[in-house]
């Protein structure tokens, strides 16, 4: 930031993407839950200052939830959990906004069959009119693993 030129911010987003679990806080160990088990996830978006105004009046922004199954190449899944939805959504999986506009949005994901996932959210801009689009992810993710539990 020492130079205030295009050139030295040219690797840097222009929003601040933070996600967070409500539920299950932000600092610590993996999340553990059983087959059924959800969670809340939030994300919020901000443009950062160094953005132009003029530039800001004209983007859109979508943020957009993301579960992706760890080693879901891994052949090691159960006949039974092959082919069979993990998880789903509860709630509007993207949100479009302009970027003027207040930039949150929340779902509940639940978790249906066994495995390791990796949830995290996106924001996704453009100008308006055009069809380029950039993605920038939030800085981190949570894994999730969800097992059956023994009952006693």
């Amino acid at each position: 930031d020492e130079h205030k030129s295009f050139a030295s911010r040219i690797c840097k987003s222009p929003l601040s993407v933070k996600v967070d679990w409500s539920e299950v806080g932000q600092a610590g160990a993996d999340v553990q839950l059983s087959p059924g088990g959800s969670l809340v996830v939030n994300v919020e978006a901000s443009v950062q200052s160094w953005v132009p105004k003029e530039v800001v009046s004209r983007l859109n922004v979508i943020l957009e939830f993301c579960c992706a199954r760890k080693d879901s190449a891994n052949n090691a899944l159960s006949e039974q959990d092959q082919g069979q939805v993990a998880f789903i959504w509860c709630g509007q999986l993207r949100r479009a906004m302009g970027a003027e506009e207040e930039m949150k949005h929340r779902a509940r994901i639940a978790f249906l069959r066994p495995g390791v996932f990796v949830v995290s959210a996106c924001a996704k801009i453009s100008c308006a009119g055009s069809t380029t689009e950039e993605t920038w992810w939030a800085p981190i993710a949570k894994s999730v693993t969800v097992e059956k539990r023994e009952q006693r």
